[in-house]
C-alpha cells in the first residue's frame, strides 16, 4: 500500500524470496509520517531505513518504536537493534522474535536483539523467522533459566544464520530440560556462552550448528547430541564440555560431528558416544579424566587423530580409550579409527582389580608390563609397591623405538623416605644393568639423572631443591630425541644433558621406586598416568 503524500525518491535493493533467491525490489514507497493513518499491510520505511509492515490500523506509532502492537519487521536494510528487557522497547523475548519474523534480511545485514543484564525466567522460545538472513541474539551478563521439560531455545526456521551471544542458559536442576533445539535447516553459532546443568546442552537434529571463542557447556546429561542430517561442527579451542554424562551424544541415529581443538573432560559415561551410522571426526582434542573416550555401537565411526592428554597435568587420565579398540570392527559393526592420540605409544590409568599384580595387568593401551627387582600391583587406580624391598623396582615396556617422551605422576607417601624414577633406553632384564635413570629423592630435593652401564652409574645432570611434600602428587618427565636427554618437573625443564651411549639402541622405558630409609620398607609412593609419546 502506498500513500499518496511523502514518496521517497525511488531506490533499488536487493531482496530475498521464499525460495532463497534474490530478486530486485523497486522502492517507491513511503516515508513514515506520524500524521498518516495505516491500515494492516500498509508498508512503510521507518526513519532507521528499514521496511515495515503495519499489523493493526494506527496513527502516530512510530515503527522504529513500537513492540509488536502495529507494526512488525518486513525487510531488512539496514542493521537493526531490538532492545529487550524489563525496562526495554521488548519486554519478553518472544515479543521481540514475533517482531522480526516475518522480514527478510538483506544479506550484509542482521536483526539483533539485545538483551538486557538481567535473568529472563523459565525462557521456552521458538525461532520461527527471520525467513532469511542473520538473527543475532546477544546478552549482557544474561541469564536465561529453563523450566522442567521446556526448551530454552528452538531454532524451527529453515535459512536462518542465528548467533547466540554472552549469555547463559541455566537449568539449576536437570529436569528434561534442552538449552538450544535446532529442527530447521539453519546456522546456529553458539559463542561466549555457557550452558549448565539441563539434559541436554545443545541438540540438532538439522543444519548446522557453530562454536567460536569460549564455550562452556557443563553439568548436563548430555553435553551435545546430534541426529539425522543434523551437523555439529567447531574448530575452536575455547569450546570445553565437561562434567556431563556424555559429551557428545551420536546414539539417536545418524549425526555428524567435525571437532578441531578443545576440550572434553570428567564425562561420567564417555567423552564421545557413537551408534547407528553416526559420524565423528575428532582432531587435536584434549581428552582427560572420562570415564570413556570413545564408546563406538551398530554401524557407528569415529575417527581420532592428533588427540592429547596433556602430559604436564597431574592427575590426569582416562579409566578406558576406545571400544572398541582402534582399528578393530566390533560392537555391532562399529569401528574407532586414526592414528589415534598425538602418536601416543602407551599410556596406563593402572585401572584394575585392586592387588592385580603388574604384569597379570593390562595396559590401558600399549604394550605389556615385566618388572625386575621387587614387586608391583594396582590399587585404587595406581600403581604400588606390592611388598618390602630395600632397592630399586622397575616396571618397564619395550616400546619398539629409542626417542619418546615419558611422563608419570608420583604421588608422596603420607611419611618415610623414598625416590620416585622414570627409567629410559633401558637394557631389560637384570636391575640396573644398562640405560638411564632420573629419580626424585626426598632426602635431599634433588632430581638427578643418571646412566647406567653395566650397573655403574654416571650422573650426568642434577638440579637441587624441589620441595615433595607428603601426600603431593607432581609429574616428572622425560624426553629423549637422538643424544638429547631433557627432565622437566610439572612441566618445567629442570635437566637437559647430551650423551650418546645407547642412543637408539635399547627400546624399552619404564617407571618405579626407591626405597630411601631403613627398618619396615612400606614407604613408597604411588604411581599414576603413565605415558609415552
Amino acid at each position: 500500500m502506498v500513500d499518496p503524500t511523502g514518496l521517497t525518491a525511488a531506490r533499488t535493493f536487493t531482496l530475498p524470496d521464499k525460495a532463497g533467491t534474490f530478486a530486485l525490489l523497486q522502492d517507491g514507497l513511503a516515508t513514515y509520517l506520524s500524521t498518516t493513518t495505516y491500515g494492516a499491510g500498509a508498508v512503510v520505511i521507518g526513519s532507521d531505513g528499514n521496511y515495515y509492515q503495519c499489523i493493526a490500523s494506527t496513527t502516530g506509532n512510530d515503527p522504529t518504536t513500537d513492540a509488536y502492537t502495529y507494526w512488525k519487521l518486513w525487510f531488512v536494510a539496514a542493521n537493526v537493534s531490538l532492545a529487550v528487557g524489563t525496562s526495554s522497547r521488548f519486554t519478553t523475548i518472544a515479543n521481540a522474535l514475533l517482531f522480526c519474523r516475518d522480514c527478510e534480511v538483506a544479506p550484509t545485514n542482521s536483526v539483533t536483539l539485545a538483551l538486557a543484564s538481567q535473568t529472563f525466567a523459565n525462557t521456552a522460545v521458538t525461532i520461527n523467522g527471520p525467513q532469511s538472513g542473520s538473527l543475532i541474539i546477544n546478552g549482557s551478563s544474561t541469564i536465561l533459566t529453563v523450566a522442567a521439560s521446556a526448551t530454552c531455545i528452538t531454532v524451527a526456521a529453515d535459512n536462518v544464520r542465528l548467533t547466540v551471544s554472552n549469555l547463559t542458559i541455566n537449568g539449576t536442576t536437570i529436569n528434561g530440560q534442552t538449552g538450544i533445539n535446532q529442527t530447521g535447516r539453519s546456522r546456529t553459532t553458539i559463542t561466549a556462552c555457557t550452558i549448565e546443568n539441563l539434559t541436554t546442552g545443545a541438540q540438532i537434529g538439522d543444519g548446522e550448528l557453530n562454536t567460536s571463542g569460549t564455550i562452556s557447556i557443563t553439568g548436563c546429561t548430555i553435553g551435545v547430541r546430534t541426529y539425522g542430517p543434523g551437523f555439529f561442527f567447531s574448530s575452536n579451542t575455547g569450546l570445553s564440555i565437561s562434567a556431563c554424562g556424555a559429551g557428545i551424544d551420536l546414539t539417536a541415529g545418524m549425526g555428524h560431528v567435525q571437532l578441531f581443538g578443545g576440550l572434553i573432560t570428567y564425562c561420567t559415561s564417555a567423552a564421545v558416544s557413537a551408534a547407528y551410522g553416526g559420524e565423528a571426526l575428532l582432531q587435536a582434542v584434549q581428552f582427560y579424566g572420562n570415564s570413556q573416550v570413545v564408546l563406538s555401537q551398530q554401524g557407528a565411526k569415529v575417527t581420532v587423530a592428533a588427540c592429547t592428554y596433556p602430559l604436564t597435568a597431574v592427575n590426569v587420565g582416562n579409566t578406558a580409550l576406545f571400544s572398541p579398540p582402534l582399528g578393530i570392527v566390533s560392537n555391532y559393526g562399529a569401528l574407532v579409527s586414526g592414528p589415534g592420540f598425538n602418536g601416543m605409544t602407551a599410556y596406563d590409568a593402572f585401572i584394575d582389580t585392586t592387588s592385580t599384580n603388574i604384569t597379570a595387568h593390562t595396559p590401558t593401551w600399549g604394550p605389556a608390563w615385566s618388572i625386575v627387582g621387587g614387586t608391583g600391583q594396582i590399587s585404587g587406580n595406581a600403581l604400588i609397591q606390592a611388598g618390602a624391598s630395600s632397592g630399586n623396582t622397575i616396571c618397564y615396556m619395550n616400546l619398539g623405538k629409542g626417542d619418546y617422551t615419558i611422563s608419570c605422576d608420583f604421588t608422596a607417601p603420607a611419611s618415610g623416605s623414598w625416590a620416585g624414577e622414570i627409567w629410559t633406553r633401558l637394557g631389560t632384564g637384570t636391575i640396573n644393568q644398562n640405560g638411564y635413570q632420573v629419580a626424585y629423592d626426598t632426602n635431599t630435593g634433588k632430581v638427578t639423572l643418571q646412566k647406567f652401564v653395566s650397573n655403574a652409574a654416571t650422573v650426568l645432570g642434577t638440579a637441587y631443591t624441589f620441595s615433595w611434600a607428603a601426600s603431593a602428587t607432581h609429574t616428572l618427565t622425560v624426553i629423549m630425541l637422538g643424544s638429547s636427554i631433557t627432565v622437566q618437573l610439572d612441566g618445567t625443564t629442570i635437566i637437559t644433558a647430551t650423551d650418546s651411549t645407547y642412543a637408539n639402541t635399547l627400546l624399552s622405558a619404564g617407571c618405579g621406586w626407591y626405597y630411601l630409609g631403613s627398618g619396615s620398607y612400606t614407604a613408597y609412593p604411588k604411581l599414576t598416568n603413565f605415558r609415552a609419546l
